[in-house]
């Protein structure tokens, strides 16, 4: 009886420690998901800029004009046939809106049609939307400044730099603009612009954090330029890829785009990476944006 006492014991002590031990619980989270639209074979493959307006139409800027997602294919844009036969060099969402810019004017289809603004200057590559339909107007050359009123003067840019974007800031009321090796500062009230950055290789800039720093991509990863201080608080080339090519903040993060895939900032300093036939059609991402809802609109 003695060795049957014991024996049970025994079992009644393995059962009480299997019973303390952790039990797994599944934990539903959220995953990613990639999916395709692809362009034709007889369509462009230059493809630069990808956008989303305010009524969740995507549009995608093309040297040859305006084309958009079509379920699995991309088409060309005829929705506004005033639109076909100009010469659109550049498109920006101005109050979640489209905004163009043409070889003649600054224009939408929004407002009734009635924004329409003309300048004088060869060569346009881009521009930005200030306060109160106002815009800053650049070339290699030089940048025009115009509004309801008409030009109201040009300033030129240095020699040897390629222009690569504008930016309107609203808490300073002027105009961000970065070349190919300077960052700068356009002032709507005195109509200067004052340089506020040296380097080389620049490729893309956003605004972020409530426009108080501005991060700046370069083809050796990416510096940040703190307004505030005047002066850069970080360069970082431990990224995924450094030959960046697109940067935006979206959703209060930072997402770039690359010559070998996209990816995105995380709080820990790392970073979630999307490359590969997994996640892209092609790894040469031309330009990344916010998508509807929970989404990243990702250009190749």
């Amino acid at each position: 009886m003695k060795r049957l006492k014991l024996f049970i014991a025994g079992i009644m002590v393995l059962v009480q420690a299997k019973a303390q031990q952790p039990v797994y619980e599944d934990v539903p989270f959220w995953q990613d998901k990639s999916e395709y639209v692809f362009a034709s074979q007889d369509q462009t493959t230059d493809m630069q800029k990808v956008l989303i307006n305010r009524n969740n139409v995507v549009q995608i800027l093309t040297p040859t004009g305006l084309v958009k997602p079509n379920k699995i294919t991309i088409v060309k844009q005829h929705l506004y046939r005033p639109l076909v036969d100009m010469n659109i060099l550049d498109m920006k969402l101005y109050r979640d809106e489209y905004m163009y810019l043409t070889d003649k004017a600054v224009l939408s289809n929004a407002w009734a049609g009635t924004v329409y603004v003309p300048y004088d200057l060869k060569g346009a590559k881009t521009f930005d939307g200030g306060a109160d339909f106002d815009f800053l107007v650049g070339s290699d050359a030089a940048l025009v400044y115009v509004d309801k009123n008409g030009e109201n003067g040009k300033v030129k840019l240095p020699k040897k730099s390629s222009l690569v974007d504008i930016k309107y800031d609203k808490d300073n009321n002027g105009f961000w603009v970065l070349t190919n090796n300077k960052l700068s500062f356009y002032d709507v009230k005195t109509g200067k612009l004052e340089s506020k950055l040296d380097g080389s290789g620049f490729t893309a800039f956003t605004l972020m954090k409530n426009h108080s720093e501005l991060t700046v991509a370069t083809t050796n990863g990416y510096i940040v330029y703190d307004k505030g201080l005047n002066k850069v608080t970080q360069n970082n080339s431990k990224l995924p890829c450094v030959q960046l090519t697109s940067v935006n903040e979206i959703d209060g993060r930072l997402w770039f785009g690359s010559k070998d895939g996209a990816f995105m900032l995380k709080d820990d300093g790392k970073f979630n990476y999307y490359a590969s036939r997994r996640w892209l059609p092609d790894d040469e991402v031309r330009y990344v944006s916010k998508g509807k809802g929970n989404s990243v609109l990702v250009l190749t």
